[in-house]
């Protein structure tokens, strides 16, 4: 199925299947493309992945929505307003978290949480201003 987001920055939210620990999507935007991982619809305990924040320029991952950057990976033009792009996230009950795109084997984020969350919903969203479009596989 394919989601649509409009140019307000905040979560939608899915439950993930029990067990899922690697979510595959793809992507249309011009930037700004946030994944929320938490326990609960709207917590404010989650994961918060942005891929090409920053006008396309850089990715991270946080603790929570809009803190402090845990991890910050330049990932220039890694979005695109006009074709879908490829990405994969893996959760592991240990805490590990892993980005990548493509059919890429190695990720090009990736952070432990010393204090892991149960993930059990998937949000997504665009930034402020952004608008996108996605499709997300393997969650039915």
């Amino acid at each position: 199925m394919e989601y649509d987001t409009d140019t307000s920055y905040y979560y939608r939210y899915l439950e993930l299947p029990v067990g899922i620990s690697h979510i595959q999507f793809e992507a249309k935007a011009n930037n700004d493309v946030h994944i929320a991982l938490s326990p609960s619809e709207n917590s404010s305990d989650l994961y918060e992945i942005v891929i090409g924040g920053w006008k396309n320029t850089k990715s991270v991952i946080r603790r929570c929505k809009q803190c402090i950057n845990l991890v910050s990976e330049l990932t220039n033009r890694y979005l695109s307003a006009n074709e879908f792009r490829w990405f994969w996230i893996t959760f592991e009950s240990n805490g590990a978290i892993t980005v990548g795109r493509n059919n890429e084997s190695t990720p090009f984020m990736k952070w432990t949480d010393p204090d892991p969350l149960e993930v059990q919903y998937l949000g997504y969203s665009t930034g402020f201003g952004n608008s996108g479009q996605f499709r997300f596989f393997g969650l039915c």
